[in-house]
């Protein structure tokens, strides 16, 4: 047995008609004119469910040996207060609210990692190349371009140790950044690294 299907009747609207808008029938006159409002559509509109508040787990949920979750419950007793006959829910208490910035002193910016880890590269890469200026440095790196394969190595950890040395006396703030640089280069120059 095949049900009907209900079909539904097209509508001819006006371009921008609004319910309770003048509509006219023929050519617009002051006297003549009549509203129309625009027909409901039923059964369309659907509104967006409420969310459904969930209490937020403060206690982890243990798993025994069985398989079986359990959940501590928290005791029913509240906590005592001790404001006396107050209700216990409002205080006179004020939150913290830090003071601002004494005069004279302009807050510093809020600064991302990724803008200090630029930041940092960027005076890393300046310091460098300061010390690569450095008499004992440039010495080191020639004697380490001239050493031989035997020696190669250990004179290039000699020159290494004397950059990152010089660096780290021209600036102090860039110490641990420094000493990263540093251990990866070791482990490059005895075998560790990529590119061998």
């Amino acid at each position: 047995m095949e049900k009907a299907i209900p079909v539904a009747k097209a509508v001819k609207v006006k371009k921008w008609a609004t319910p309770s808008v003048e509509v006219p029938d023929e050519e617009p006159t002051p006297a003549k004119t009549k509203t129309k409002p625009l027909p409901a559509l039923k059964g369309t509109y659907k509104p967006t469910p409420a969310p459904i508040p969930q209490e937020e787990e403060t206690q982890p949920k243990k798993v025994s040996e069985t398989g079986k979750v359990t959940v501590p419950v928290p005791s029913e007793t509240p906590a005592p207060s001790d404001n006396g006959d107050k209700p216990a829910g409002m205080t006179n208490d004020v939150p913290f609210v830090p003071s601002a910035a004494p005069e004279g002193e302009k807050p510093k910016p809020v600064v991302s990692e990724e803008e200090q880890d630029n930041d940092t590269r960027a005076r890393y890469r300046e310091i460098k190349a300061v010390a690569l200026d450095d008499k004992e440095v440039k010495a080191l790196k020639d004697k380490s371009d001239a050493a031989s394969d035997a020696d190669q190595v250990a004179a290039e950890k000699a020159y290494y140790k004397a950059l990152f040395r010089k660096m780290r006396a021209l600036d102090p703030t860039l110490t641990d950044h420094i000493d990263r640089m540093e251990k990866a280069m070791m482990k490059k120059l005895d075998g560790g690294g990529a590119g061998e």
